[in-house]
């Protein structure tokens, strides 16, 4: 689902890291939380160049996957909440928020309901604005 959205637009190098390696690699670093140099020195990539392929993965997965995600309708907050309270005796919570900063200021936030499913995820970028 993700592969379409990250063919690069012109044709690179031979060496060039393969698409599947790419969203294999972001994966584990989203997975781990381990740092970006940790991530990027174990499979021989700059910080910089992690950076870039975090934003790249991350707004793919994002696009393939923003149909996939529930509406945030009425009925389904009731039903999410129920599952906090039903799962984990914890009301009124409607979902699980944790997110990640990556490289130049990635943000990567993500909400999940009460059996670790996604229900909102956010990648974008932290701009600072002049004062």
């Amino acid at each position: 689902m993700v592969e379409q959205y990250l063919i690069p637009k012109r044709n690179t190098r031979p060496d060039a890291i393969p698409i599947k390696a790419k969203l294999a690699i972001v994966l584990e670093f989203l997975a781990s939380g381990d740092l970006q140099r940790h991530i990027g020195s174990t499979y021989r990539i700059s910080k910089q160049h992690f950076g870039v392929i975090l934003l790249q993965v991350s707004i793919a997965i994002w696009t393939a996957l923003r149909d996939e995600f529930p509406k945030w309708t009425t009925g389904n907050m009731l039903m999410w909440v129920k599952g906090f309270e039903d799962e984990w005796n914890f009301p009124n919570c409607i979902g699980a928020v944790d997110g990640k900063h990556g490289f130049h200021s990635i943000v990567l936030m993500s909400i999940c309901n009460a059996h670790y499913r996604f229900i909102y995820i956010d990648v974008g970028l932290l701009v600072a604005k002049e004062t």
